[in-house]
C-alpha cells in the first residue's frame, strides 16, 4: 500500500472516529444539526456505528486491500448522502462542508488504495 493511501486512511479514520464518538455521546450540536436535517436523534447510534465500521474497514484495509476499498466506498456513499441531506434542507455551505470534505477524503483514500 502506498504512503498516500495510509496517510489518507489515518486522517479519514480519525475524523470518522471523532464524529462517531460525538454521535454516541449525543453531542447537543450534533443533535441540533441532525434535527434540522430531518434525521431523528434516535438514529445517532446507528450513524456512529456505520462510521466505526468504516474506520475498522479502513484499518483492516492496510493489510487486506479489498476491505479497505469496500470501506472507502461505503464511507464515500455515507458522506455524499450526508451532503445530500444538507442540500435538501437548504443548509448553509459552512455546515455542509465537513460532510463534503469527508466525502472527498474517502474518495481519495479509495483511489489511493486502488493505485497500490
Amino acid at each position: 500500500m502506498n504512503v498516500i493511501a495510509v496517510i489518507l486512511g489515518i486522517v479519514l479514520s480519525l475524523m470518522c472516529l471523532g464524529s462517531a464518538l460525538a454521535d454516541f455521546k449525543k453531542n447537543p450540536q450534533v443533535v441540533e444539526t441532525l434535527t434540522q436535517l430531518g434525521v431523528s436523534p434516535e438514529r445517532m447510534s446507528l450513524l456512529g456505528a456505520i462510521k466505526l465500521l468504516g474506520v475498522a474497514g479502513i484499518i483492516i484495509g492496510f493489510w487486506v486491500t479489498a476491505i479497505g476499498v469496500i470501506a472507502g466506498v461505503g464511507l464515500a456513499l455515507y458522506f455524499i448522502s450526508a451532503v445530500g441531506f444538507h442540500v435538501r434542507a437548504k443548509d448553509k455551505a459552512k455546515n455542509t462542508f465537513p460532510a463534503f470534505l469527508l466525502f472527498v477524503i474517502a474518495v481519495l483514500q479509495t483511489l489511493a488504495t486502488l493505485a497500490k
